[in-house]
């Protein structure tokens, strides 16, 4: 663990006090600061970190680095001169790189929990698969979970049967989605590419993505923005998970590393449901077969 001080109760300075508060690889052992109603100083009092208003005091907290977002060069020279240069002090570009670095740990860490918490939501749906309701009712849970995840307000579930799409379930798209029982697949269009390449296909705008030009979904509901994911299994796919915006946006490596995770277990559950209704057809046809013997 680091000892760490921080030099300057600025915009900065808080900013650094946040990010670094709760880290396990760091400890907060004071601020500098001379300014009683810096935004610094306000959150030091609320998290109870130690604040000083001099070189020596500051000195004698014993912080192996200071990071001085004041600007004053002169500053960063007093404290290695009250320490004999024993303390690592880190100013200007290296103040940026060390807060960059930061920057990007946490969010990787805030991410890898959303990722987490999306994971045990899946979960818990997969668990139902095949308990309760029709395969139309399940792919709307998962739709509706995917739209939770990447918080977007639309989107649809597509399943490939006989060369063509089937669409199964839609939120938030209009009615002639599902009206239309079946849709082409074009050639070098989106849905084309999607199967061939079996590949996550992210638009952050589609006005301008070319091979989605005139498309006429796209193009009725005022679509801005897509995610699409294949649905595979055994390395053929079996259908499509779209989630769309009305905005330009960009969507996380989060949300596509968690809706493919979903979109798996989507084809999962096709496979299981597919399988229970042949079963039920093929003692549909054992029953009828056992009429007609007894009867004969």
């Amino acid at each position: 663990m680091v000892k760490l001080a921080i030099a300057g109760g600025n915009i900065g300075g808080s900013a650094l006090i946040s990010l670094l508060r709760g880290d396990s690889n760091v400890e907060l052992v004071g601020i500098y600061e001379k300014k009683k109603d810096a935004p610094g100083i306000i959150l030091s009092k609320k998290w109870n970190i130690p604040i000083f208003t001099d070189v020596p005091s500051l000195v004698s907290a014993n912080p192996e680095m200071i990071i001085n977002v004041t600007g004053d060069t002169d500053l960063s020279n007093e404290f290695r001169l009250a320490s004999k240069n024993r303390i690592e002090v880190i100013e200007g570009a290296g103040a940026r790189l060390l807060w960059d670095v930061i920057e990007k740990q946490k969010k990787a860490r805030i991410e890898a929990f959303k990722m987490m918490e999306h994971q045990k939501t899946i979960f818990n749906i997969i668990s139902k698969i095949g308990l309760t309701g029709t395969v139309e009712d399940f792919m709307r849970q998962l739709l509706e979970k995917a739209l939770e995840i990447t918080n977007t307000p639309a989107g649809s579930i597509y399943v490939l049967e006989h060369g063509k799409l089937r669409p199964v379930v839609s939120k938030g798209l209009s009615k002639a989605v599902l009206e239309k029982q079946f849709h082409d697949i074009m050639p070098n269009r989106l849905i084309q590419a999607i199967i061939s390449t079996k590949e996550v296909i992210s638009i952050n705008d589609t006005l301008k993505a070319d091979y989605i030009i005139n498309n006429p979904v796209i193009m009725r509901d005022n679509i801005r923005a897509f995610l699409a994911i294949p649905i595979i299994i055994k390395d053929e796919v079996l259908g499509i998970l779209f989630v769309n915006d009305f905005k330009t946006r960009k969507f996380t490596d989060v949300h596509k590393a968690s809706l493919i995770l979903l979109a798996g277990f989507i084809g999962v559950s096709l496979d299981r449901f597919a399988l229970a209704r042949n079963v039920e057809k093929l003692n549909l046809k054992i029953k009828t077969l056992l009429e007609s013997s007894v009867i004969s």
